[in-house]
């Protein structure tokens, strides 16, 4: 499994436990890849940030292998203010638009 770290600048409330990660999800990625974009929706008690394709993502940067469909990714998210948050991105098709199909 690969693990990845990554400092997201969302403002958050101090509290970890007020933070919520939504439908954390990749796209496959193809043969020799080294980038691959995660998306998703991150909450808190005040504020919604939606990371989706064409807009704002999260990058994943020098991937060892390529992503591949039905695969987890665990990730740990960490927040300016709010601390780490671990959780995992379904890996969907390469031709997706959005979560894969029944996965939350």
């Amino acid at each position: 499994m690969r693990h990845a770290l990554f400092a997201l600048c969302v403002v958050a409330t101090p509290v970890l436990g007020q933070i919520n990660v939504e439908n954390a999800w990749a796209r496959a990625t193809g043969p020799g890849a080294k980038v691959g974009a995660g998306y998703m929706t991150i909450r808190n008690a005040s504020a919604e940030a939606e990371l989706k394709p064409g807009g704002a993502h999260l990058m994943f940067v020098s991937i060892g292998a390529p992503f591949k469909e039905g695969e987890k990714i665990p990730v740990t998210l960490r927040f300016q203010r709010a601390g780490e948050l671990k959780t995992e991105f379904q890996v969907g098709r390469l031709a997706d638009t959005g979560p894969p199909h029944g996965k939350h």
